[in-house]
């Protein structure tokens, strides 16, 4: 009894406040093999058009945020109000950072899209399932970390706002990018239900 007793709460303190941290962190997943490549993508501009080329997976990191005629704040994920609440229910911001790929970042003028289209991975989230991804967790700082997959052809994205109404806009993102692959799976970076499991056995 007292054998079953440890290992219940060892596995109830594994599942609490070991795994859902537990290989949700880039570095654990991807390894960078080039870059940084670092800009500012301001918000009254069409967006900002990255000096290399990129294919596969790009490890993005985004801090910042930008206002429009509506008075409320936008980062890369998020709209929220003035005293940093986000609007309830906190409201993904289909436009609020995107990618273009013909010199130009706005949403219905040059077809830029969100890099959720993209995304594969977030940071303290993990891998996306199948289908249209999840987004992170609201970020009270404004600061995401995730990779997204721009698929086997080079390409020279333009990443900014997707608004381009942008003559009432005011801020901006910091963006970071580096080149990444993919580490292989090793059986301590990757934690499955089995695993679990079979501490209750």
């Amino acid at each position: 009894m007292k054998k079953f007793f440890e290992v219940f709460i060892f596995g109830l303190v594994f599942l609490v406040l070991i795994a859902p941290a537990y290989g949700q962190l880039v570095p654990d997943f991807f390894t960078r093999t080039s870059g940084p490549e670092s800009f500012f993508a301001d918000a009254r501009t069409d967006g900002y058009t990255v000096s290399s080329t990129y294919s596969g997976f790009v490890e993005v990191i985004v801090s910042g945020s930008w206002s429009s005629i509506s008075g409320h704040w936008i980062d890369s994920w998020y709209e929220y109000i003035y005293n940093n609440i986000p609007i309830n229910p906190p409201t993904y911001w289909w436009y609020a950072m995107t990618a273009g790929f013909n010199g130009c970042a706005w949403w219905i003028e040059c077809g830029g899209r969100h890099l959720r289209n993209w995304t594969v991975f977030i940071e303290g989230v993990g891998f996306m399932s199948d289908g249209f991804p999840s987004i992170p967790p609201y970020n009270s700082l404004h600061e995401y970390h995730f990779v997204v997959d721009f698929g086997s052809n080079e390409v020279q994205p333009t990443i900014g706002i997707g608004d381009g109404g942008y003559w009432d806009n005011d801020g901006g993102l910091n963006v970071t990018l580096y080149r990444v692959v993919r580490n292989a799976p090793t059986s301590t970076n990757e934690v499955t239900w089995g695993q679990i499991k079979s501490l209750f056995k």
